[in-house]
């Protein structure tokens, strides 16, 4: 059982290597073209996810209330997290 775990963990880790490979080696091999550094910080993958989880979470609470209006706080607070994010992300 230990070792099937490990096998497990072994290939968790490899396929996460190989995704970040994946991900970063174009933008690594332009950069090194323009002789410049590659920069994709924390706040870049924190960004994206926000980025990725304000339309999720909109879309699934839209699906899940039907066509009933709800009078909840959870709208102004999607709408301040979606109006953060954009000039968290488009600052110069």
């Amino acid at each position: 059982m230990e070792l099937m775990l490990l096998v497990v963990a072994a290939l968790y880790i490899a396929a996460a290597a190989w995704l970040a490979w994946w991900m970063l080696e174009p933008i690594n091999r332009v950069a090194g073209a323009l002789q410049f550094s590659t920069r994709f910080m924390l706040s870049d993958v924190i960004g994206l996810m926000v980025m990725l989880q304000v339309p999720l979470a909109i879309v699934g609470r839209a699906v899940e209330a039907g066509r009933e209006q709800t009078s909840s706080p959870y709208w102004v607070l999607i709408a301040i997290f979606v109006v953060l994010a954009f000039v968290l992300w488009v600052r110069p």
